[in-house]
């Protein structure tokens, strides 16, 4: 699974998905006439007044979510019948989340049915909405994020697995490198209120662990790590390309943080770090949230 933010040409995708969720299916004739097309999507997308994630799994989209910074609200989420119960809604609106906090709206809400018989019922109200009693145009009851500071913390032990495992991809930009990733897997955890996070890098030329990120301290460990690649014939390919795959092989593909009050339990100058030492390139990490 891979997790990332909603481009134009997902837009047509995004409509069959909506038309082919479980419940409160909206079919594309049922979103026109409510003013949501293709092309005022797309023009919401420019404009950056609305943003949104995808999850896709072998290059199709199989869930995403969709928010609106002005009002603070969630416009939809929608997950594929058949990649429920996998984390997938969890992650997007917590993503989704993290963004619409940025602009510190008064609240952050969306229209939800009041049907207790519906899953969404109970899904969102375990993540921390709450309905504040009033109802939307389309007849949904409005529900509030209890705690915007940090959505859904505090909840049931069991939800620390719910998210895992999903993809996070990074595209680097420069031969060699050393990329922050801290931030971008504290907005996957969903508020998990503990655990261990677990991530793998799917690469033999680049690597993780953790490092301070004070002034300086990530360019001389990489020129250090350069440094330490002698000068040989090498057997496999060019002495770059080997020196890539040495350093990997050194440094790790792989690292465990935990996970507490859901943030990474890191100490104060520790950071988790992306090492690319044949870059650019688009890596994967494959992160997992272990109970």
């Amino acid at each position: 699974m891979i997790s990332r933010e909603v481009r134009e040409g997902d837009i047509e995708e995004l409509f069959d998905v909506r038309g082919a969720t479980r419940e409160n299916a909206i079919s594309r004739e049922g979103l026109v006439a409510r003013g949501i097309r293709p092309a005022s999507v797309a023009e919401s997308l420019a404009a950056a007044t609305t943003k949104g994630w995808v999850c896709s799994y072998e290059s199709r989209i199989v869930g995403f979510c969709m928010v609106e910074s002005d009002a603070g609200k969630v416009l939809g989420l929608a997950v594929l019948p058949e990649f429920e119960g996998r984390g997938i809604g969890k992650t997007l609106l917590s993503l989704a989340v993290e963004w619409l906090r940025s602009f510190g709206p008064p609240r952050i809400w969306l229209g939800a049915s009041s049907d207790q018989d519906t899953r969404a019922y109970g899904f969102y109200r375990s993540l921390g909405w709450r309905p504040v009693g009033e109802g939307d145009p389309s007849g949904d009851k409005i529900l509030v994020l209890s705690n915007p500071e940090r959505p859904g913390a505090g909840e049931r032990d069991e939800r620390m697995g719910a998210i895992a495992p999903l993809t996070i991809e990074i595209e680097t930009s420069k031969p060699k490198q050393v990329i922050d990733i801290t931030e971008r897997v504290g907005t996957v955890l969903g508020g998990a209120s503990g655990g261990t996070c677990h991530l793998y890098l799917r690469h033999t030329t680049a690597a993780l662990t953790v490092m301070t990120w004070e002034a300086g301290v990530p360019e001389d460990i990489m020129d250090i790590l350069q440094s330490m690649t002698p000068k040989l014939a090498y057997r496999h390919d060019s002495a770059a390309h080997v020196a890539a795959h040495f350093l990997s092989a050194l440094v790790g593909p792989s690292v465990h943080v935990p996970v507490q009050d859901g943030k990474l339990a890191l100490g104060e100058f520790q950071r988790v770090v992306l090492l690319e030492f044949e870059g650019p390139r688009k890596r994967q990490i494959e992160m997992r949230l272990l109970g």
